[in-house]
């Protein structure tokens, strides 16, 4: 029997409906996200639940976060290279892939962007 769908979290996702009902408890132990003491509480107890919430270092600076922005706004510049370049050769396919890729890196660009707490980027998600 197939599985309704579900968005993944940011956070974690479920293997089943038990899971769910176990986070309804932990939820209403606090809102937001909490100090550091306490998320680190809520995850250990969510790991206790299910196997399927993610290993985190956070080991990220910021400089690496800005790096990989760079990076991101370089190949999203490539990518309208190469649509501007199957466009001129008549290359439909190349277009679609060129199209598809850079959009995605608009995705990648406005994460980098919010999580570096840029000014006017209110949610990656909007």
């Amino acid at each position: 029997m197939e599985k309704p769908w579900r968005p993944a979290s940011v956070w974690w996702t479920f293997a089943d409906r038990r899971h769910d009902q176990g986070l309804a408890g932990i939820a209403a132990e606090g809102s937001g996200m909490g100090s550091a003491s306490n998320t680190v509480a809520r995850r250990q107890r969510l790991s206790e639940m299910s196997d399927d919430v993610p290993e985190r270092t956070y080991d990220r600076s910021w400089e690496d976060i800005e790096g990989m922005l760079d990076r991101a706004l370089r190949k999203q510049n490539q990518w309208k290279e190469w649509f501007e370049a199957c466009r001129d050769a008549g290359d439909r396919d190349g277009m679609k892939e060129a199209a598809r890729n850079h959009k995605a890196l608009e995705g990648v660009i406005k994460t980098l962007r919010w999580t570096l707490g840029e000014v006017g980027v209110d949610s990656p998600l909007s």
